[in-house]
């Protein structure tokens, strides 16, 4: 409840709190609750696995509010894998983002806009158009990488107070050489070696695909579907692979969903 209305004053009061993050905790608790209730008053029959209604209820919130029902369904079947789950999950998206257009014409990102005054409909009436942007124009400053010669431990304690599941490795001149992965880190932490004599070089992938500020973002899709990082490292050109930048995987899927969706509304 507390993360509910800290998330309401801030979203309402136009201060920078997050929206994306506390969106998926509060479907998830919402569905969680929701769940369990259903399972005390009708037992087992009525009520399933309070994890299942977290997802679903977390994928609901999330179209509902973003407008995005197929960024939800791609996200929450990434995070459970459970086949099970896209039926009631695509349900519930469908059914959040009808009562939601109901309630109100905007999503959570453009109601700040509109309350600007801003005119949302010069840059989104013609169909396309955000497909026509580069990976420059959505590019972020890249996930801190981190040499090649760094010691298992400054790794572990990266990982420990970030929340990515993947570090980029870099040479002195910025090139990227690898990626380091939590999950490749699990028997080195478990072993009993020194994790200073261990470094970034002998536990890192092979470079992940990369993009450049000059591609379309419809080229790009297939490189972000393929990765599995959710920030993907942008390169100056695959030539020096110097790294420049990290595009949110989230944030791609999103416009296309966008897209999708301009495209199937006859009325925009």
């Amino acid at each position: 409840m507390a993360k509910w209305v800290a998330t309401a004053v801030t979203v309402g009061a136009g201060t920078v709190g997050g929206v994306f993050t506390p969106t998926l905790f509060v479907g998830a608790a919402t569905g969680a609750l929701f769940g369990t209730a259903l399972h005390q008053l009708g037992g087992p029959l009525l009520g399933g696995s309070a994890g299942a209604f977290a997802l679903v209820g977390m994928g609901a919130v999330l179209a509902a509010t973003t407008r995005s029902p197929l960024l939800a369904m791609i996200l929450i079947f990434e995070l459970s894998l459970d086949y099970s789950l896209v039926p009631p999950l695509m349900l519930a998206c469908v059914v959040s983002i009808l009562v939601a257009r109901q309630l109100h014409s905007e999503s959570v990102y453009t109601e700040h806009l509109r309350v600007k005054g801003l005119a949302l409909g010069q840059e989104t009436s013609r169909p396309g158009a955000t497909m026509e942007q580069t990976v420059g124009d959505l590019m972020h400053a890249p996930v801190r990488p981190v040499r090649e010669a760094t010691s298992l431990r400054e790794i572990a304690d990266r990982f420990l107070t970030s929340t990515n599941n993947f570090l980029p490795v870099v040479d002195a001149r910025r090139r990227l050489l690898g990626v380091v992965a939590l999950q490749d880190l699990k028997e080195f932490l478990s072993s009993a070696q020194d994790l200073d004599a261990v470094i970034a070089y002998d536990v890192m992938r092979p470079p992940p695909k990369c993009l450049t500020p000059g591609q379309r973002v419809l080229d790009a899709l297939p490189t972000v579907l393929e990765s599995e990082l959710r920030n993907v490292p942008v390169v100056n050109d695959p030539g020096e692979n110097k790294l420049v930048g990290a595009v949110v995987r989230a944030e791609i899927l999103a416009i296309f969903s966008e897209a999708i969706a301009v495209k199937s509304d006859p009325s925009r």
